[in-house]
């Protein structure tokens, strides 16, 4: 009886331990892609306008390029992750995601829409398989887990806007180099470091015939068509995304025609990053123990509030007549956004099943992918037709309409 025990006592620290383990590789996830996106973004929306020179338009395909690639990778890698290995599909990720950053040290117009697309293909690979690994391997909800990461990636953030300020500042393309080599470094942590126990790859014989993967996708489409909320989030994410693509890709450009006063433009992104991230981290913690995603109304209203609130931020950036109010818009919009996500991913993951998980929360990427790459068209179109101003103010407005689905469609019988 006493061996007996310290064995269990032993396999209770053992299992505990290992938990231990994969929750921090996920919210290292979180940390390691804020650092690397802030670099990158930082350094790149500066080095586009101020470099490469491009206009309203080529800012937009640019974005339309990186969704488009999202959306016809963002269901296949899913389907991979669920039918292969979770695993295998984030360390490839990682990779891509860093070949693709550091391809945008290029002016030339044609490479960087190659590396858009290599980008959002390799970011495709991780947008569902992160959360459907750890909820794998832990074996239960990870609501709280998703916020924990979102968190870490609000600190990541944080330092990536350091480094892309204090690097960009002396070379532009020297921030955007870092945040690539840094992506493709956690490629090969992960592949040393990263567990997979929880995951059942199909039989050999499954996995390389379409029709399995085809049935996955189907599998997991019906799924989402039984949960009321699941629907509606999926419906905003679509109008949200046709909105953001105007905002993300002529942020910039609209704050440096209202006037960057006394700093270099990458400073002044920067510290507007470095503001929103830190009211993100600070936001994210106190919901962490307040916002219940099994209570489907709570989650409506939240994520109805959210989309309001970020289109108020859309329309002072839009329309603000003076740098404050403009720099202002932004912050509240860019927080507000990255406040709704994690709380719409532990929704959709909720009512995910564990065979489908990846593909279901893949289906949540693909319709904010769908929307920015149509959205991103027609606000083209719009900006060049009117202004930069006319086409974030149409973006608000949408942003409004997505609150409006979820918090009125939710209530409807």
């Amino acid at each position: 009886m006493e061996g007996g025990a310290l064995v269990d006592a032993s396999s209770v620290r053992r299992v505990s331990g290992d938990s231990r383990r994969v929750e921090l590789i996920y919210k290292c996830f979180g940390a390691a892609s804020g650092f690397t996106m802030a670099c990158f973004g930082v350094a790149v929306t500066v080095a586009w306008v101020t470099e490469a020179d491009l206009g309203p338009v080529r800012l937009i395909l640019l974005g339309s390029v990186l969704e488009g690639s999202v959306v016809l990778g963002e269901v296949p890698t899913g389907v991979v992750a669920d039918t292969i290995s979770r695993k295998w599909s984030i360390v490839i990720s990682y990779l891509m995601v860093g070949i693709g950053v550091m391809m945008n040290v290029s002016d030339t117009f044609a490479v960087l829409l190659v590396a858009q697309a290599v980008w959002g293909i390799g970011h495709t690979f991780q947008s569902g398989a992160t959360t459907a690994w750890v909820t794998d391997e832990l074996g239960r909800d990870v609501d709280d887990l998703i916020l924990a990461k979102a968190r870490w990636q609000q600190v990541g953030l944080i330092f990536g806007i350091v480094a892309g300020i204090g690097i960009g500042a002396a070379s532009l393309d020297v921030a955007i180099a870092t945040a690539g080599t840094t992506a493709i470094a956690v490629s090969i942590v992960l592949a040393i470091v990263m567990p997979e126990t929880g995951f059942s790859p199909a039989a050999q014989h499954e996995r390389s015939r379409w029709c399995s993967m085809v049935s996955t996708a189907v599998d997991g489409s019906r799924v989402l068509r039984g949960y009321r909320i699941t629907r509606l989030v999926i419906v905003a994410a679509l109008i949200g995304g046709f909105a953001s693509e105007v905002v993300d890709r002529l942020m910039v450009l609209r704050l440096i025609d209202v006037g960057v006063p006394r700093f270099e433009p990458v400073v002044a992104v920067g510290i507007l990053m470095l503001v929103g991230r830190v009211v993100v981290w600070l936001v994210l913690g106190r919901l962490q123990s307040r916002v219940d995603t099994s209570s489907d109304a709570m989650s409506a209203r939240f994520v109805a509030v959210s989309y309001a609130v970020v289109s108020a931020g859309v329309f002072a950036l839009a329309l603000g007549p003076v740098f404050a109010v403009a720099a202002a818009g932004h912050v509240i919009q860019a927080t507000s956004r990255q406040i709704v996500e994690p709380i719409e991913a532990a929704i959709v993951n909720r009512k995910a099943t564990a065979e489908h998980r990846a593909t279901i929360l893949s289906f949540h990427g693909q319709a904010d992918a769908v929307g920015q790459v149509t959205g991103g068209i027609t606000m083209a179109v719009v900006a060049y037709l009117t202004t930069v101003s006319a086409a974030m103010s149409v973006g608000g407005v949408l942003f409004l309409a997505a609150g409006l689905v979820v918090g009125v469609g939710f209530h409807r019988r």
